[in-house]
């Protein structure tokens, strides 16, 4: 009978372990199971990056237009950034003709990152922006990785540092804009590192590093909106001191004039790609139905193959309609980036609403 009475306990403490590790090992089989997709991910990475490279040294991307401003900033003509001539000149001269001349859409301050790339030829000037690129890409894994539980997150074969970068550059948005000589990496860079601040319950450094995104403000205006109307006074006040900090820098930079032509480029180039698209498109190299975003979404979706006029107008009233759902779903959510970009283990504790 005792014999009788301890088998069942004795079967179910061997069964036990058995159904515990089960999915352990499955998970073990499936995580070693996506390195041959992620090789062949790489591998067409490269393989977009190889077939792109001709065209990027030749200056037909995006980085022609930031090497030329960069240029005019070094030669002290900075208050000529935004004169479509003086851009079609230095971009011709400097790298190579054109028939289209890429617009700097940027704020004053941003062609100060591009003034000592200004100081080599523009094919070194290239791969030295590539090289860094890739080292901020290999900082932001890194932060991330850190911050993961490895056991929890990520693959064992992962742990290691050097293989931090192997996913993110799998992912194609990485070779296109990594061949493109774009700012993406450096806008990664800093929004992590608000994101970081925030969790460590560091407000103002976050405001302040959100401030510095400006570089694409159509990004930074709604998130900053967004912490306005859930009332985070120590961050807006980091963010409203680095905006007067890059403000005065960029007066600085092209002064009164320079400012006025910003803002009167910005509204022409709305105006024309709002109007005239495919003008837009071929003197600027601008196409609404290449931006990966709603916008690009609705305009392939609404527009007609006779090009009807109507098309674009309900792609723009789509865009804006859509675009205000989402930030009035955002604004109800809790304060913190999590709500913008989620992310695991976010903090309850890094910026209520009395921070």
């Amino acid at each position: 009978m005792t014999a009788l009475a301890t088998s069942p306990a004795s079967s179910t403490s061997d069964q036990t372990p058995v159904l515990s590790h089960a999915p352990i090992e499955r998970r073990i089989r499936s995580q070693w199971a996506s390195i041959p997709l992620l090789l062949c991910l790489l591998l067409c990475q490269l393989g977009l990056c190889a077939n792109s490279l001709n065209r990027s040294l030749s200056g037909f991307v995006d980085f022609r237009v930031f090497y030329a401003s960069g240029h005019l900033l070094a030669i002290g003509n900075a208050s000529r950034l935004y004169d479509p001539d003086t851009q079609r000149q230095a971009q011709n001269s400097l790298i190579a003709p054109d028939s289209r001349t890429l617009p700097f859409l940027y704020p004053p301050f941003a062609a100060l990152l591009y003034a000592p790339f200004a100081l080599l030829p523009y094919k070194l000037a290239f791969f030295a922006l590539a090289l860094i690129n890739l080292t901020l890409l290999f900082i932001v894994a890194r932060w991330l990785q850190r911050r993961l539980n490895p056991s929890e997150y990520l693959p064992a074969w992962l742990s290691p540092p050097a293989l931090a970068l192997l996913v993110p550059l799998c992912l194609f948005p990485v070779s296109i804009a990594l061949m493109q000589g774009q700012t993406t990496f450096l806008l990664l860079l800093l929004y992590t590192a608000c994101f970081l601040a925030l969790e460590r319950g560091r407000s103002f450094l976050a405001g302040a590093l959100l401030a510095a995104t400006l570089l694409k403000f159509q990004l930074t205006i709604p998130i900053a909106l967004l912490f306005l109307i859930w009332r985070q006074g120590r961050f807006l006040r980091g963010f409203t001191c680095g905006v007067a900090a890059l403000a005065v820098l960029s007066f600085a930079l092209v002064g009164p004039h320079g400012i006025t032509h910003y803002c009167a480029s910005l509204a022409h180039i709305t105006s024309q790609t709002l109007s005239h698209p495919e003008v837009a498109h071929q003197q600027y190299g601008m196409s609404a139905r290449e931006m990966p975003n709603l916008h690009g979404l609705f305009v392939l979706l609404t527009e007609a193959p006779s090009h009807s006029p109507t098309g674009f107008p309900l792609a723009y009233a789509l865009t804006a309609i859509s675009s205000i759902l989402v930030f009035v779903w955002a604004a109800r959510q809790r304060p913190s980036l999590a709500s913008l970009f989620p992310q695991p283990c976010w903090s309850a504790t890094t910026c209520s609403p009395t921070t």
